[in-house]
């Protein structure tokens, strides 16, 4: 099951619930580092995806490494409803700047 994204410091993360794991699992969008977090309740996730991008900032300013930063124009879709054209016939989804 998707949950809504979380957002901290300009990264967004997907979270859903892993029914084999039965815990919260999350990854970071929009950057090609990999960034992968987990928590058994969504408090402790949301702790985890907040130390997880502290630490990958502070790791990559102690190794004189530029992070990666999700482009301005990231978005995501934030509904499962069906696509809908828009007023030049396009198929769009319901999408939110993250």
């Amino acid at each position: 099951m998707k949950y809504k994204p979380m957002q901290y410091k300009g990264y967004t993360a997907s979270v859903e619930f892993s029914e084999e794991e039965k815990c919260y699992v999350g990854d970071v969008l929009g950057i090609s580092d990999v960034i992968f977090f987990r928590g058994d309740t969504q408090e402790l996730l949301n702790q985890q995806f907040k130390e997880m991008i502290d630490e990958y900032l502070t790791d990559s300013a102690e190794d004189n490494i530029e992070p990666c930063i999700p482009p301005l124009d990231f978005i995501i879709p934030v509904t499962s409803e069906p696509k809908r054209k828009n007023s030049y016939g396009n198929y769009v989804h319901n999408l939110q700047r993250a």
